[in-house]
């Protein structure tokens, strides 16, 4: 009878198990049930190789800019439920493209985009402003494969690393883009080792504190019309990152000189850092910097660690002699050992 139980006793236990193991475990902040695909993305209708072409329209208003809307259309609206700060489990909208093939096993590098000041709101939308430069990655027969991250600081918001409710970092825009960040790490076939930052005008702060505050995260950080910040860039971030920064000679808002000054100081502490200047006094380096230059595509070769220099640019290489003294002259003298030990046990043997 007692071997009758036994058998009824562990499917009752494992019965148990597996009903109280959701509550046991308890919820994860990241979890993706906190993200809610809202609208995919949809096909896009222009031609890719004139929408480059195309300016940024400039808001009534002149404090910003529309984002274009064949641009839009690659991004899907996203929900994340966030709480801290002044958010009470509210739900936050970004935009996120997707590749559109995803091959089972591999994974993708992401770009993160913090836009500048000018279009900052809640529409959801107007982060993308200026991106039609880099339509090419996006859609059309040289399109990539790749993750893009856009989130949109709130209209009140005073910058990407400010907290608005006065309650710590609990939800300054970088802390909130940084959670939903980590939520796509689990949910997403994303490369840790191959995530970039793009910062416009005042989202350069915001690039450069992420850097900052998490060493061990971008792979390469390039930032437009924006002046390049010392502080908080150690020797991890140096050691392991890119930096390629754009700016106009007669820029009012980002004075060429500051960003020199600073872009020296980071090359002297061993920064692989690059400066590409455009003669204007236009407070706009970035139309050069993603049509001309083809931004994107150096954010995609980025890899954590390992040094890929801006098309032109050559990293200072060791000379000669330094790698005859580093790698040749340890194998020449033990090359040299082995061949008198080799000569004296011949001399031993002819003895005997």
């Amino acid at each position: 009878m007692s071997f009758r139980i036994v058998p009824l006793f562990c499917v009752l236990s494992l019965g148990a198990f597996f009903a109280l193991t959701p509550f046991l475990q308890g919820g994860d902040e990241s979890s993706p049930s906190r993200f809610q695909m809202l609208e995919p993305a949809k096909p896009p209708a222009a031609d890719a190789t004139k929408l480059g072409l195309t300016h940024s329209v400039s808001r009534a208003d002149e404090s910003g800019y529309y984002a274009n809307l064949d641009i839009v259309d690659c991004f899907a609206v996203m929900s994340y439920r966030y709480t801290g700060g002044r958010y009470k489990d509210e739900p936050i909208l970004f935009r996120l493209r997707i590749p559109e093939t995803i091959q089972a096993g591999q994974k993708y590098p992401l770009i993160i985009i913090f836009h500048g000041a000018g279009e900052s709101g809640s529409e959801n939308r107007n982060q993308l402003a200026h991106f039609q430069h880099s339509a090419e990655f996006f859609f059309g027969p040289n399109r990539r494969d790749f993750f893009v991250l856009a989130t949109q600081r709130p209209k009140d918001s005073i910058s990407w690393e400010t907290s608005l409710s006065q309650e710590g970092q609990g939800d300054a825009p970088l802390t909130i883009a940084k959670e939903i960040l980590d939520g796509l790490l689990k949910d997403y076939p994303i490369d840790r080792d191959r995530i970039s930052a793009i910062g416009i005008c005042a989202g350069g702060s915001g690039a450069w504190k992420m850097a900052s505050l998490y060493p061990d995260l971008l792979a390469a950080i390039a930032t437009c019309s924006s002046t390049p910040t010392l502080q908080g860039i150690g020797e991890v971030q140096i050691q392991n990152m890119n930096f390629w920064m754009f700016n106009s000679t007669r820029d009012n808002f980002a004075p060429i000189e500051k960003v020199r000054q600073n872009v020296r100081a980071l090359q002297e502490r061993g920064a692989q850092i690059h400066l590409t200047e455009y003669d204007t006094s236009l407070h706009n380096s970035w139309t050069g910097a993603l049509y001309r230059e083809k931004l994107f595509g150096w954010l995609l070769l980025q890899h954590r660690g390992w040094l890929y220099p801006p098309p032109g640019e050559v990293y200072p290489q060791r000379s000669a002699l330094t790698v005859f003294l580093r790698f040749g002259l340890p194998v020449l003298v033990i090359v040299t050992l082995l061949l008198i030990r080799a000569l004296v046990m011949k001399k031993r043997t002819i003895r005997k």
